[in-house]
């Protein structure tokens, strides 16, 4: 099954220059196929390329532009747990005399 791609739009192709769809994957890669000159090409997300492609978009009308979501309320604090009691040293532990009387 193909992996769901966004269509961002149209740019130039860098070849010929006939408008090409700029589509995206999951992955935020950024992928265009020229249908006059064959060409087709991938850029990773926060490459050169890509930023080249995204700032060759056609800039969306204000009332297209989706409104970004109301800020999540902030966290509680963190509550510090207790120290748990240093655990006695046993006849295994070969070094447990060097932690005696030390605090954990």
């Amino acid at each position: 099954m193909a992996a769901v791609k966004t269509k961002l739009g149209r740019i130039p192709c860098d070849c010929c220059g006939h408008p090409v769809v700029l589509k995206e994957n999951e992955a935020g890669t950024l992928t265009v196929s020229c249908d006059e000159c064959d060409v087709s090409a991938f850029a990773k997300k926060g490459t050169a390329a890509a930023t080249k492609w995204r700032a060759k978009l056609p800039a969306q009308a204000p009332e297209s532009v989706p409104k970004a979501p109301a800020p999540a309320p902030a966290a509680p604090a963190p509550v510090e747990q207790p120290k748990a009691p240093k655990k006695p040293a046993t006849p295994f532990d070969p070094l447990g005399f060097l932690n005696k009387g030390k605090a954990a």
